[in-house]
Order: C-alpha cells, then sequence, then structure tokens
C-alpha cells in the first residue's frame, strides 16, 4: 500500500520528466500498451535508474477511467552472459523467461519493437536503497525472490530435473556460501575499478 503522500510524489516526478519524441518504435509500443478507451496525453524522457544510463527510456502519460495511468520503454538490451560468451547479437530470451511455463505472466511487462515495457505507479516499484533498506529485506522477502529466481530458471520439466538433481549432491550451506564470496568478489572488482577511476 502507498500513502496519498507517496502518490502525489510519484507523479510529481513523472510530471518533472522533459517532454520527449520517442522514435517510433518506441511510440508505437508504449501507445500499444494502453488499455481501450485511454486518452493520451504526453511523451516524457526519463532518466533516473543507474542501470539505464546511456539506453533510451521512455515514458507516456494517458488518462483512463478518471485517473491518469503511466507506461514505460526501455531499450532492450541482449544478455549479459550472452555478451559474455561472445554472442553480444543473439536475440533476447527476456519474452521466454517471463512466460515460462512456471511463470505467472505479468500483463503489463512485455518486450516490443526492441523496447521493454512496462506499467509504472506509485504502487508498483522497486525497493530503493535508504536508511531502512535492510528492513525490507526481511526472510519472507528474500525467499519470495528465491523462488522468483528459481521459477525462471527451471522454466521447463527437464531444467527443473536437472537443478534438483544437482541440488541433492550439494551441501545445504552451498548457495549461502556462494552468495558470500560473490559478494566479497564483487566488493573487489568495485574497490579495484574505482582506484582506477579515481
Amino acid at each position: 500500500m502507498v500513502t496519498d503522500e507517496q502518490r502525489e510524489s510519484f507523479w510529481n516526478e513523472i510530471d518533472g520528466y522533459p517532454d520527449a519524441s520517442p522514435s517510433p518504435e518506441a511510440e508505437t509500443a508504449l501507445l500499444g500498451s494502453f488499455p481501450t478507451g485511454s486518452k493520451f496525453e504526453r511523451f516524457a524522457r526519463a532518466s533516473k535508474g543507474a542501470g539505464s544510463l546511456g539506453r533510451p527510456r521512455f515514458v507516456a502519460v494517458a488518462r483512463w477511467r478518471g485517473g491518469r495511468i503511466a507506461r514505460e520503454a526501455k531499450a532492450l538490451l541482449s544478455s549479459g552472459w550472452d555478451w559474455a560468451a561472445g554472442n553480444p547479437g543473439r536475440a533476447s530470451r527476456l519474452d521466454d523467461a517471463l512466460n515460462g511455463e512456471t511463470s505467472a505472466p505479468d500483463p503489463f511487462l512485455h518486450t516490443d519493437r526492441g523496447f521493454v515495457v512496462r506499467r509504472i505507479a506509485a504502487d508498483t516499484r522497486k525497493l530503493e536503497r535508504d536508511s531502512d533498506f535492510d528492513g525490507k529485506l526481511d526472510t519472507r522477502l528474500m525467499r519470495a525472490m528465491g523462488f522468483e529466481i528459481g521459477s525462471i530458471h527451471a522454466s521447463t520439466s527437464q531444467l527443473r530435473q536437472a537443478m534438483l538433481n544437482d541440488l541433492e549432491r550439494r551441501d545445504a550451506g552451498c548457495l549461502y556460501d556462494t552468495a558470500k564470496a560473490t559478494a566479497s568478489a564483487v566488493e573487489t572488482d568495485f574497490a579495484e575499478w574505482s582506484a582506477s577511476n579515481a
């Protein structure tokens, strides 16, 4: 749930985005994501989020059934895995992950014309790293996130069985140990990068 103040803050942020003229592909993807009967208001350029720097990112705002709604289109990139494996031109498999047989597809998230298109709203947002961040990461949330990651990776019966077989061979604490080692490696990489860019 969000408060009236949070809703007001969300729309103030959207209204503060500068007007934009998206590419024909982004425009078509955005307008096509609105429900029937909505009345388009404006396109804007979004620039928040370090993960999107350098990628075209547009917002469309419309009115529908007495309220305002917004959609975002962000340029779709190839998988980092494919890039690291030397296949940077491989087509994105995001739709495959979103619509796998173990997933409950989000009707407001899809790819279209080279863009990831999604609903944005005051009550549909990421966890932000703020002063009470650790309090939000409770056991239930972490468990739900783990289930979601598992459902994406186990998208077929063959993959599910292969994962179960692999887990049977591992110690109970292997995931925790791997997470700690990964966190340490990321911190080391970041420290090296920071030192080289100081």
